[in-house]
């Protein structure tokens, strides 16, 4: 009844087709005469066979019974409006939360099938695509952006959407400004980036500040360069369309793209990364470059700083030092909240400011 009176409110519009189409898939897998109904009994059973016969992984396991938990709770309400016994469902649902899943395999994860490299080649032969075809490949020139940005950061794609630049002011231990020889606070640029898996312990907290050490005015202007390109797209969509569609309308013809333009540059189909490779790259870089667990888990959005190790990259693919690092506050909550949030970020204004910074520095040689 608890379940029930909090569905409403806990599901989004967008998770209740997903359950729905779920159910689909599982009722077609039991076999109902004409004349029955599906019982709580039926779905169980099958369930359970599917588990006893390994006949699905573990991802699909936990969302199915989330999708028959839904299933439940929506025939247990329409009986209640009717007055009649929802005992049988109240059984159902007990015994769905005590189905053990443990000898499930768990191969079956979103990043197991992605090339968890993207090598220079790789990048290169997309950048060389991208200049020959022009406006004929204009997904080519969008996608060879954003690989020549990630490749610096490592964000997931979808947290582009809602990262910004911001300035970190250095200090002492005892929390004063670190000055330099004129007396001027020194800062850093500092990338602002909203964890994408902030919910159920997944993330650490909802946000965390990427320091930009020792960056280059190139390297500058390509982080602002797509950063414009994802504003410029955003602001073309409503505000209210949800993140997961946005981001497959941006990132899925990039992803093509990388495929036609690897393919005709003569890369082999399992040599193709992927725009979610990037992120891999980056984490093989700091591995290939001794960051501690800890700080690479900050850096990545991770709550735990085994995960980089389970699941991403290896430390021998590792092609570049890096100098980047997560900030101290976001060091120190990887396994709590931060409330901290930047006191500057990137606007129009200060994207005209920071073009101005690296003209500067460019005139300097430096």
């Amino acid at each position: 009844m608890a379940y029930i009176a909090q569905m409403e409110d806990r599901l989004s519009d967008r998770t209740k087709r997903e359950y729905t189409s779920r159910m689909r898939e599982i009722s077609k897998k039991i076999r109902v005469g004409a004349d029955d109904t599906l019982k709580p009994a039926m779905v169980l059973a099958r369930l359970r066979e599917m588990v006893e016969y390994n006949e699905i992984a573990a991802s699909t396991f936990r969302l199915y019974k989330s999708a028959i938990m839904y299933w439940i709770a929506q025939q247990a309400q329409a009986l209640i409006a009717s007055g009649d016994d929802t005992l049988d469902y109240g059984r159902a649902f007990a015994e769905l939360k005590e189905i053990n899943h443990d000898k499930l395999r768990s191969e079956a994860r979103t990043s197991a099938k992605k090339l968890k490299v993207f090598p220079a080649e790789c990048k290169d032969a997309l950048s060389k695509f991208a200049k020959e075809r022009g406006h004929l490949a204009p997904n080519a020139g969008r996608a060879s952006a954003f690989a020549d940005a990630n490749l610096l950061v490592g964000l997931r794609p979808i947290e582009w959407f809602d990262a910004c630049l911001a300035s970190y002011i250095q200090r002492h231990e005892d929390g004063t400004f670190v000055r330099d020889a004129h007396g001027k606070p020194i800062f850093e640029y500092m990338l602002v980036v909203e964890n994408a898996k902030a919910t159920h312990g997944r993330g650490n907290g909802k946000r965390r500040e990427l320091i930009l050490k020792g960056i280059t005015s190139a390297e500058l202007k390509t982080l602002v360069h797509f950063w414009k390109i994802v504003m410029d797209f955003r602001e073309r969509h409503p505000k209210d369309i949800e993140p997961k569609k946005l981001t497959n309308l941006f990132y899925r013809p990039m992803n093509n793209m990388i495929r036609r333009a690897l393919t005709a540059s003569g890369f082999a189909a399992r040599d193709i990364p992927s725009v979610y490779s990037t992120r891999h790259q980056v984490v093989s870089d700091f591995k290939a470059s001794g960051i501690k667990k800890r700080e690479i888990a900050a850096f990545f959005g991770h709550s735990s700083d085994e995960t980089h190790r389970e699941h991403y990259g290896y430390k021998r693919s590792g092609n570049r030092g890096v100098t980047f690092h997560a900030s101290p506050e976001s060091v120190a909550q990887v396994s709590r909240s931060s409330t901290i949030r930047p006191t500057q970020v990137l606007s129009r204004e200060m994207s005209t400011e920071i073009e101005s910074w690296v003209q500067e520095r460019d005139s300097r040689r430096i």
